[in-house]
């Protein structure tokens, strides 16, 4: 249900940005976020929901599951980090988007990996892949003497200190990498 979600969205995408290599949405939680014009969601499921593509991650069951999980997640994990337990462990989501990297992506487009970046000042991010094999491109942290390498797999969910630098190589299997990633804030 998620990659059709993802996939139906793309073919919107592609025609609001004209990139065919590669799809990035992002669906705010607490922010709207962008997304392509009513006109080009006609025969898409978003068109039920002119008003804010946010409201996948409100009302779609199937994402709810994966957001309410980080949640829990993080709320039962940060008491176990030395004085964590002594302030207030209110995580929400701040933001959450999907990427899709296409098979063959050309040399003209910023697909072909991404570049090292961090989600400071969020508490936390996350990652979920909706469709991925161990032969995808994984998500690297890399640090001062190596890399931290994670291949993914269908179902694999990462949550990491948003302060934390990580890329992602190169995409070179023959099939699409679908992904949903977000940012966690913490009410203190």
């Amino acid at each position: 249900m998620l990659s059709k979600i993802i996939l139906d969205y793309d073919v919107a995408e592609q025609q609001y940005h004209k990139d065919p290599t590669q799809t990035t949405f992002v669906n705010a939680v607490k922010n709207i976020g962008p997304r392509p014009p009513d006109t080009s969601l006609k025969s898409s499921h978003f068109h039920k929901h002119p008003s804010s593509f946010r409201r996948l991650f409100d009302e779609n069951e199937h994402f709810k599951k994966i957001t309410d999980f980080v949640l829990k997640t993080i709320k039962e994990a940060v008491p176990l980090f030395p004085n964590m337990d002594k302030i207030n462990n209110d995580p929400y989501i701040l933001d959450c988007w999907g990427v899709l990297y296409k098979p063959n992506t050309s040399k003209e487009t910023w697909t072909l990996g991404l570049e090292p970046h961090y989600h400071w000042p969020t508490s936390w991010a996350f990652t979920y892949y909706v469709d991925a094999c161990k032969n995808c491109a994984p998500i690297v942290f890399p640090n001062c003497l190596d890399a931290n390498i994670h291949f993914p797999i269908t179902g694999l969910l990462i949550i990491f200190p948003g302060w934390i630098a990580h890329a992602v190589p190169p995409h070179k299997c023959n099939h699409n990498r679908l992904s949903i990633a977000g940012n966690i804030a913490v009410n203190l």
